[in-house]
């Protein structure tokens, strides 16, 4: 038996209608979806609740995210910030690259310019999307260590100084 993906789903208030019925979609599809807010129409800000879906995901609560916003990007910020990561753009070549080389653990839509159809479509690709290759896997594994501190590069092996600037 395969085990169902733990889904926290959210969204600002401009994505309300969109993450219900997303909603709707993955539960009928037998996925276990959390709905973590908004639940009305009344502003909110959406580093909140985004953040909360990027906890969920980064502390290992839940496997994936779904989030929905008015522009599809403000909701990628948070998740960047707290070791969970997410595609900037909400389109499906995104959310399949994204997924196949970093292992992105949240989703986008974009409510204002991405209907119900295409929404799925994004969402579905980034569920059935795994890392395969292990290059990538290395990749991310740097990406995360920047959280515990700085990693080696090339400025840090030799001194490097801007072309523009010299030095006697």
């Amino acid at each position: 038996m395969v085990e169902t993906l733990r889904l926290p789903s959210v969204s600002d208030h401009s994505g309300l209608d969109l993450k219900n019925q997303l909603l709707g979609y993955l539960q009928s599809r037998g996925y276990f979806v959390q709905d973590c807010g908004t639940h009305s129409k009344d502003a909110v800000d959406y580093p909140r609740i985004a953040y909360t879906v990027a906890r969920l995901v980064a502390g290992g609560v839940c496997d994936r995210g779904i989030m929905v916003d008015g522009a599809g990007i403000g909701s990628a910020w948070p998740p960047t910030k707290s070791v969970a990561r997410a595609p900037r753009r909400a389109t499906v070549w995104p959310s399949r690259r994204t997924r196949a080389s970093t292992t992105t653990q949240c989703a986008h839509a974009r409510a204002g310019q991405t209907d119900l159809e295409a929404a799925k479509k994004i969402v579905d690709t980034f569920l059935a999307c795994e890392c395969v290759e292990e290059r990538h896997r290395k990749r991310v594994q740097l990406i995360n260590a920047i959280q515990e501190g700085p990693i080696e590069t090339e400025h840090t092996k030799r001194r490097c100084w801007p072309r523009w600037e010299t030095r006697v």
